[in-house]
């Protein structure tokens, strides 16, 4: 007779439920204001990705925290994502129009600033590319409905993005500060800024997802050895979805070892590393190609190739990161057989009272 509560190597549906509301209902480790610059901490690594220039970072910076409270208002009112998305990218093309008409307008603060990069810092927090990352992996691990769900979830979620650009950019145009994103891709910066903006990444998404120190470090260090198996590959002349195969997977195996004594948990840790990676640029180009923008027009030919690249790195990153995690487990349960080394204690020394 079967079980009202069925279980399959975990918990039953009812016990299950039930913990996962208490995960939900347990208090936050932070106060919410270091949440918040944690994800805009997320959209200054990015722009440290492509550059060195501290006012194009303090600005992504400032346009990540008031699109962090902009996106937890209509989260709180239980706006729809495809709205969430819309919203913020609308607000963040705005704001590069303000920067780009104090420019015209002789303010010496935003002279050098290109808003491209600002939107592009801005905007890579709000694409989806954990989810297509999400989205392949379950493709590999033969869950094909809820890979089609993710999906569709990611076109969505960038559909209201370029709409949001698109809508902003001709609203600018008409308030008298015209503003022009260019659909191309953007060129990556210094490499030694590129190890510091991937490191950043990891840490301030552990920041962002309420982890403690020790797991903010870690992460931090894994975003970093990812990116260097990615910069590594491509210093060599590999191609895009290669060198993120390889960075995927060193970060996944790294840190499959590197937890097998600590309470760590692994997902957190390999969602953190492999965040650097993510298509997320390659997608936002890419749908902007196929709609155009002023002054490029519409180029769906160059911009479904460009989402075909972001599809293929999105498989890339996630079958590296499920074989890193698939050979790390069994090496990481050896290890866990080894048993520690005892501390040599030192002898005591007796006191005795005169």
């Amino acid at each position: 007779m079967m079980s009202s509560s069925p279980c399959w190597g975990g918990l039953p549906i009812g016990e299950a439920a039930r913990a996962l509301d208490r995960i939900e209902e347990a208090p936050h480790r932070y106060p919410r204001w270091v949440a918040m610059i944690g994800n805009a901490g997320v959209s200054a690594g990015v722009s440290l990705l492509f550059t060195t220039s501290w006012k194009i970072i303090l600005a992504t910076f400032l346009t990540g925290l008031i699109v962090d409270r902009l996106l937890a208002a209509m989260e709180h009112w239980r706006v729809p994502p495809f709205f969430q998305q819309f919203a913020g990218a609308g607000l963040i093309t705005l704001i590069a129009a303000g920067i780009t008409e104090a420019t015209a307008q002789g303010v010496s603060f935003f002279v050098g600033v290109d808003p491209t990069l600002v939107v592009v810092g801005g905007i890579v927090m709000l694409v989806a590319g954990m989810t297509i990352v999400g989205a392949a992996q379950d493709a590999i691990d033969e869950f094909y409905v809820t890979a089609s769900a993710r999906l569709l979830d990611v076109v969505m979620r960038t559909a209201g993005i370029v709409v949001g650009i698109v809508a902003s950019l001709e609203l600018a145009w008409r308030l008298g500060a015209p503003l022009s994103i260019s659909p191309d891709p953007v060129a990556l910066g210094p490499l030694g800024a590129q190890f510091v903006g991937a490191t950043l990444i990891s840490a301030f998404f552990a920041v962002w997802a309420s982890a403690d120190l020790a797991t903010i470090g870690l992460a931090g260090a894994m975003g970093l050895l990812g990116w260097a198996g990615y910069a590594s590959m491509i210093y060599i002349g590999s191609a895009e979805v290669l060198a993120n195969t390889l960075g995927a997977f060193v970060a996944a195996l790294a840190s499959t070892l590197l937890i097998r004594r600590s309470t760590i948990p692994a997902f957190g840790l390999v969602s953190a590393a492999l965040l650097p990676l993510v298509p997320g640029l390659s997608l936002y180009n890419g749908l902007l190609q196929v709609v155009g923008t002023s002054p490029e027009t519409a180029n769906p030919s160059e911009g479904g190739s460009t989402l075909l690249v972001a599809l293929g790195v999105a498989l890339g990153i996630a079958a590296g990161a499920t074989l890193g995690t698939y050979l790390g487990r069994p090496i990481a349960d050896q290890l866990r057989h080894i048993p520690a080394r005892p501390r040599r204690r030192r002898p005591s020394v007796a006191v005795h009272r005169l």
